[in-house]
This record gives C-alpha cells, structure tokens and sequence, in this order.
C-alpha cells in the first residue's frame, strides 16, 4: 500500500502468497483482490480475499477452476468475473456474486471465452472479454446483465474487436 504523506509502500499482513493478483478494488473500507492465488494472509483464500486494514479473509469457499481477471463493488455485493467455473460450492460459469456472506451465479453464467472485465452502472452489471454467449444468448464479447434477468447481447458492433479488456463505468452519488 502507498502512503503518500510518508512516500513509503507497506505490506498489507503477510500478503497474498502463492499465485498471482489481476485485480484490486476498494468497497466499504476494504481491500479486495481477486487472482491466481491460493492463500492470502495466513488464511486458504481460493483467487479472492479482503482486507480490512488488519487482517486476510476469504470469501466463503472461494472459486474454483480458474482464475480472477476483475471485480466491482456496489454496496456489500461484490460481482466477480474471470475463468472460474465454481463459486463457492455451486456452479458458476466465469461471472459470480458474493452478497457479502455467500456466492450466487448469475443464471448460466457466460460461454465461449473467459471474461475479463466487469463494471456496475444503476441496476445492471456490463462485463466484457473473450466470450461468445451470456445466459444462453449471443453475446459477442460484452454483454448486460439487468436486475437478474438474462443477460443481452449490447452491441453487435463489438463482434469486431478480439476481446474486451477494459470496461469503465460512471455511477452518479445521491445525497
């Protein structure tokens, strides 16, 4: 972590040990990252884990059969999205959601690709990479999943691109 008012990077506990970290974002005071990596802390953290300014936990069981590639955050729901094909002890097919104390999938998942971006805009989560379906339909490399219905294809522009990489979203603040 960078503290800019020392100029100084700190360890956060003993860190995140054996494998790698694609992603970090920050919900609610706390640090989360997803990866490649089997232990964060002292803990068993299966590719992702929080900081919460003192120690590593890990969400439920984790995911399994792949890695990470990205995470957003809204609220205490994290949507998780990569190349796993487990979350927690049930199926999810490379796009998950932690609700804060247990993974859901979201429908089928996605197909034909891994995924590796994901953002949140009001009531819809956008994510984008190398796949060819959401939710059983054509998707084309980005796809729309709103409010738990199936996820649709956005564009068919996008069938022109290799992949997604990046995917930014502007959420507005209410008073």
């Amino acid at each position: 972590m960078w503290n800019s008012s020392t100029s100084t990077w700190s360890q956060l506990g003993s860190g995140v040990i054996l494998g790698d970290i694609n992603t970090v974002v920050i919900n609610q005071n706390n640090v989360y990252v997803g990866g490649l990596f089997t232990t964060a802390g002292e803990m068993s953290a299966k590719k992702v884990a929080k900081w919460d300014g003192s120690n590593w936990s890990a969400l439920g069981d984790g995911l399994g059969g792949g890695d990470v590639n990205s995470i957003a955050a809204i609220g205490s729901e994290l949507y998780v999205v990569g190349s796993f094909t487990t979350a927690g002890s049930g199926s999810a097919n490379r796009i998950a959601k932690w609700d804060g104390s247990s993974w859901s999938a979201l429908r089928s998942g996605i197909d034909g690709g891994p995924v590796f971006s994901v953002a949140i805009g009001l009531a819809e989560v956008y994510s984008g990479g190398s796949f060819s379906t959401a939710g059983g339909k054509t998707s084309n490399r980005f796809a729309l999943w709103n409010d738990g219905t199936v996820p649709v294809e956005l564009t068919s522009s996008t069938a022109q691109a290799d992949r997604v990489w990046l995917i930014s979203a502007r959420v507005p603040l209410t008073n």
